[in-house]
């Protein structure tokens, strides 16, 4: 038969290996640059199961380092705010001190501590991508009210006029005495901030945001502005804002600066306690961070190396293949040049 020996055979033959060789070349090239198989799974067969297993691991490993960032960013924001919280009310103290004294302007002590409470509202309302790092777990609703204007304000407003049957600003307040004035705070104020009255000022949750931090490992990585050394904070600020700006005498304003200050002490130290315990998630988060790290890196590298292609190899076989194609281009023409014509 003509056709086994006809040039067009021979032609259809040189293409269908051309077009063999042109895939295999596109196979090699990805291989050289890379340095891994082009197709695993076929070149595994079974094998690559294993593969995929180190590789997907790693994968999850990747997740819980996104989760650790995360983390140890709110944690960091978390640290500097409270460490703002702590320094604005400390700077009450020199003028509540000079207060207990009777020597500073009781102007001057109610705007001190009206900034102060300010500062630390807006501490506590700090946002970090778009939540409430004090929050709790309600990270869409801002936790802290501004007290002026407040239900809590209209609670201490209260509560002094039906304690004393005047407001503040009645002339009749300055006979009260230190103890009365004392008492008043001890047991009407003090449980509006320290009590269940803080939930007028506060919708933030007292569970905090936990994360996990390894595969077996979760902890807790926020902080809730319900934590006592903010209602401290807040409940000071409050008492020194609020008296004394009234009508209140020297013995009852002494009360409540003693009171204030006292209290901004104790927010101080309970403040420092929870920028330990911040710390010490701080140190947790960063070395489960580096133990993951290293866990992925090694899982990675065990799946690749099971794909991985000698590079010398590759490069040689695309070399080779590159110079089977330019000899196929060469007996291509020739063959074409083949013509009964040529002979006649």
């Amino acid at each position: 038969m003509l056709s086994h020996i006809s040039t067009h055979s021979i032609a259809s033959a040189l293409r269908l290996s051309l077009q063999n060789m042109h895939r295999e070349i596109i196979t090699a090239q990805q291989e050289t640059v890379s340095g891994q198989m082009a197709d695993p799974g076929l070149a595994l067969g079974a094998g690559n199961g294993k593969r995929i297993s180190l590789l997907g691991d790693a994968q999850r490993l990747s997740s819980i380092l996104e989760t650790n960032k995360l983390a140890s960013s709110r944690l960091t924001i978390t640290q500097d705010a409270i460490g703002q919280a702590k320094t604005q009310i400390e700077a009450m103290m020199s003028s509540l001190t000079a207060a207990i004294g009777g020597d500073n302007n009781p102007s001057v002590v109610a705007n001190s501590a009206r900034t102060a409470l300010q500062d630390v509202t807006a501490v506590l309302n700090t946002t970090h991508g778009g939540d409430y790092v004090f929050a709790g777990i309600n990270t869409d609703a801002r936790p802290i009210t501004d007290y002026a204007g407040s239900a809590m304000q209209v609670a201490v407003d209260a509560a002094f006029t039906s304690y004393f049957g005047f407001t503040k600003n009645d002339p009749a307040a300055q006979a009260i005495t230190a103890a009365s004035m004392k008492t008043f705070i001890d047991n009407q104020i003090e449980p509006l901030f320290l009590g269940a009255g803080w939930s007028s000022m506060s919708t933030a949750s007292d569970d905090g945001i936990r994360s996990r931090i390894t595969k077996t490992q979760s902890v807790e990585t926020s902080v809730s502005a319900n934590e006592m050394g903010f209602r401290k904070a807040t409940y000071a600020a409050v008492i020194a804002a609020e008296f004394f700006s009234g009508n209140l005498g020297g013995a009852a304003r002494s009360a409540v600066a003693k009171k204030s200050l006292g209290l901004v002490g104790n927010a101080a130290a309970d403040l420092g306690d929870l920028q330990s315990r911040v710390g010490f998630l701080q140190q947790q988060v960063g070395d489960a961070t580096d133990r993951i790290r290293l866990q992925s890196e090694r899982l990675t590298s065990l799946g690749d190396d099971l794909s991985a292609v000698d590079p010398y190899e590759a490069a040689t076989k695309l070399n080779m293949l590159l110079t089977q194609i330019e000899t196929s281009y060469q007996i291509t023409k020739r063959v074409q040049n083949l013509s009964l014509m040529n002979y006649l």
